[in-house]
């Protein structure tokens, strides 16, 4: 004998087949088969309704993803905090939700071995010391982080920190400091790097010249950005 369930999931199905994606999420939902309707709602730009099935089942990084296309700064910080993503986390708690005691506090006993993961609690501090007000602080150690941070070379995680350290500099209205971002990535033949760097220097400045032009031939950076590594 076909059960109920059986018959609401071939309902789903034939929903889904007929392109009926709002009645398949909701059957979905019913079934508790949450996996099936976070990808559903995610795919129709619901990202409410996508965190909260995501977390149902556990699935944290998917939670924050959908909670920060939501603008849900606070519970997309806590959502990296349940993926282990700590650093993530301290960055929308120091950045978004207001919270730079939080932020901070998430970064007291954490030391990383590798030099990128310190560069990123730096530029994290960073952003705590702008929003407290300490801006002369902050504007210090943001630019002993800039002259380390491409040293080794660039990678994608790298080009993370990079964009939070132009965020911090923005939000000191440092524009010497942004304009170190893009001048530091350029060097390390980061991809697109004079591009960004002519675009920020147009918008903020009405005026491109003096900017190198790319010597390098670098391609499109399709590649995914990670999160710093914490040892």
């Amino acid at each position: 004998m076909t059960t109920r369930n059986e018959l609401l999931g071939k309902a789903a199905h034939c929903y889904m087949l007929a392109q009926m994606s709002d009645d398949a999420c909701r059957l979905y939902q019913r079934l508790q088969d949450y996996s099936a309707a976070a990808n559903l709602h995610a795919s129709a730009g619901r990202w409410r309704q996508a965190a909260a099935c995501y977390g149902q089942t556990g699935q944290w990084q998917e939670a924050a993803d959908a909670h920060e296309h939501a603008e849900e700064w606070e519970a997309a910080a806590e959502a990296w905090l349940r993926a282990g993503r700590r650093l993530r986390a301290a960055w929308l708690f120091a950045d978004r939700a207001d919270q730079p005691q939080r932020a901070r506090a998430l970064l007291t006993d954490l030391s990383p071995e590798k030099s990128i993961g310190q560069h990123a609690v730096a530029v994290i501090l960073a952003r705590c010391e702008a929003q407290l007000g300490e801006h002369e602080r902050a504007g210090r150690r943001l630019h002993r982080t800039l002259a380390q941070l491409y040293r080794a070379g660039g990678d994608h995680t790298t080009d993370r920190i990079a964009s939070w350290a132009r965020r911090v500099a923005e939000c000191l209205e440092r524009w010497d400091l942004v304009m170190l971002c893009h001048a530091a990535a350029w060097q390390a033949h980061r991809p697109f790097a004079e591009k960004h760097w002519q675009e920020d220097a147009g918008r903020l400045f009405g005026d491109t010249s003096g900017i190198p032009l790319n010597p390098y031939g670098h391609g499109e950076n399709n590649g995914q950005i990670q999160d710093p590594p914490l040892g």
